[in-house]
């Protein structure tokens, strides 16, 4: 069965580096998860302190199997035409995740409620 989640990821003025490696928070499906996918569904970005020539973008999405559990990583850069990493960036990539999901047995066992708590958990 083909199931859908959305998400957001946000990279936070950077610079210094690039292009810099994100995660989103993982996503929980119904059943054990066989294949999926990363669609970007929307982007915005550019320098946070100023106008700037664009001179390379770096987008890239990838999904991680883990069971019922997909996590999408994100990959984002951006650079002027110096060639350095020395402006700041930030950018918010929106993507969908589709997954091809198994009918779970009785045995599996879903990691849903222990997901639901560690989001809800404030930081230490």
């Amino acid at each position: 069965m083909l199931q859908m989640k959305t998400g957001s990821i946000y990279f936070g003025p950077l610079n210094g580096r690039g292009p810099a490696l994100e995660t989103s928070l993982p996503q929980v499906f119904s059943g054990p998860v066989t294949q999926a996918c990363c669609v970007i569904t929307g982007v915005s970005y550019g320098f946070t302190d100023g106008d700037h020539d664009l001179w390379r973008t770096t987008i890239q999405l990838e999904p991680r199997i883990d069971q019922d559990v997909v996590t999408a990583l994100a990959t984002f850069g951006l650079r002027d035409h110096s060639g350095n990493w020395d402006d700041r960036y930030d950018a918010t990539i929106h993507f969908c995740i589709l997954a091809d999901v198994q009918e779970p047995s009785l045995e599996f066992v879903s990691r849903a409620n222990l997901y639901t708590r560690l989001a809800a958990s404030p930081p230490a």
